[in-house]
């Protein structure tokens, strides 16, 4: 091969990147249109870096525990944040509960033995979508049971935390503010629910009582 078929080859195979990558822009630019009409978001100017090109996906305000909020309805311009709005959903279990090795142990021995059961009774059934609600039936009864908050999770906090998801959306400063809120009350919570129970446990020392030592000591550390 010369210099020139060379030359030509390296051209064309340049024309031909370009071409692809313009048809590409503007499919892209024709399924954001689509999209755009749907939720009746034409007339509002979609941001640079967070366009179609991007994935659809915007920076979560819960960076904490680096989630990602997923563009599924309106853009709002300025909280740069979607209107999605997330009463109603269940609230995902406590998975910090799995920390202790005990429990972790005692969640996947249930589970597996669940498990065993759930294959045993499909044989029963041909219906694929039966199936899958018996599997998720029993999977979510051993995470409710196992992930439990902990008992220092009281209502205020509770109530605290529900107001504080509103303005995830809404408004990030406030949300700010009163996520810190949350992280102080559950501190300071945590730290009088342990300091009670280490009196309580002093208290059953000086009566000798060993059996409830032991009991408290254990509901304690997991």
């Amino acid at each position: 091969m010369t210099q020139r078929d060379r030359d030509e080859y390296n051209t064309k195979r340049r024309e031909v990147k370009q071409a692809v990558k313009k048809a590409n822009r503007e499919s892209w630019r024709r399924f954001g249109e689509e999209i755009n009409k749907k939720h009746k978001v034409a007339d509002q100017e979609m941001p640079p870096r967070y366009g179609w090109n991007r994935g659809n996906e915007i920076p979560g305000a819960d960076q904490d525990y680096q989630r990602k909020a997923y563009r599924t309805a309106q853009w709002n311009p300025q909280t740069r944040h979607s209107h999605n709005d997330e009463e109603g959903k269940e609230k995902p279990p406590h998975y910090t509960s799995l920390d202790s090795i005990k429990k972790k142990e005692e969640a996947a021995t249930e589970l597996n033995n669940k498990l065993y059961t759930v294959n045993e009774n499909m044989l029963e059934t041909e219906h694929v979508e039966e199936k899958w609600n018996y599997v998720k039936s029993e999977l979510l009864n051993v995470g409710k049971k196992h992930l439990k908050p902990g008992e220092w999770m009281k209502g205020s906090i509770l109530e605290l935390m529900k107001k504080m998801r509103k303005y995830k959306a809404k408004d990030g400063n406030r949300y700010k503010q009163i996520h810190s809120a949350v992280r102080r009350r559950i501190r300071d919570a945590k730290e009088e629910w342990m300091k009670s129970r280490c009196e309580e446990i002093e208290k059953l020392q000086k009566l000798h009582d060993s059996f409830n030592i032991h009991k408290n000591f254990k509901e304690t550390t997991g």
